[in-house]
């Protein structure tokens, strides 16, 4: 098993992991092969004591559509239509970083809280996956204020999206000096 989760997992999340391995085979997250960073995204939820099913399997999944050959209509198949509502939320779609950000960020705002939820796990992920003062970190940064007004415009009455963004807020600001 790819997830040291500390919540029991179902059958349906199991086979989301079964896919995402699939799907993901040869890709690399940095020097680890990618089931690395749908771990972590996972492992965010666990954190934050998110227990929802269908956005416990959609963390596994939520790359697939954006950078493998999944199609939408390959997840609505296997996950069903809320799984796949939320993959297709997180899932930027244009030539360019700040294109796929808009057209993310319209579907999670209309989506609403859980596809927020499923969005801050990701990026939590990701930033606690670069140290601090890469170029990544820094592009996170920089996005920090449309982000967070994405985040709180889908889902900021929800008190798990206020504290993972809090966290991320923290994570962001507080990195030691050069």
């Amino acid at each position: 098993m790819i997830c040291p989760c500390s919540t029991s997992m179902g059958t349906m999340e199991q086979k989301a992991i079964d896919f995402a391995v699939h799907a993901h085979s040869g890709q690399q997250y940095g020097d680890d092969p990618y089931t690395t960073h749908l771990t972590a995204v996972r492992l965010v939820l666990d954190r934050f004591s998110v227990t929802d099913e269908s956005l416990r399997v959609a963390a596994w999944l939520h790359d697939t559509v954006e950078d493998t050959a999944v199609t939408r209509d390959d997840v609505v198949r296997e996950f069903g239509e809320d799984v796949s509502a939320l993959v297709w939320a997180v899932t930027g779609i244009g030539p360019n970083r700040k294109t796929r950000n808009a057209d993310a960020y319209a579907k999670i705002v209309q989506i609403g809280e859980r596809a927020a939820i499923l969005k801050l796990a990701d990026r939590l992920a990701n930033v606690e996956a670069n140290q601090p003062h890469t170029k990544h970190r820094e592009m996170y940064r920089r996005e920090m204020p449309s982000f967070e007004q994405m985040i709180l415009t889908a889902g900021g009455g929800n008190t798990t999206v206020r504290t993972m963004l809090g966290q991320l807020r923290i994570t962001l600001a507080t990195e030691p000096l050069p």
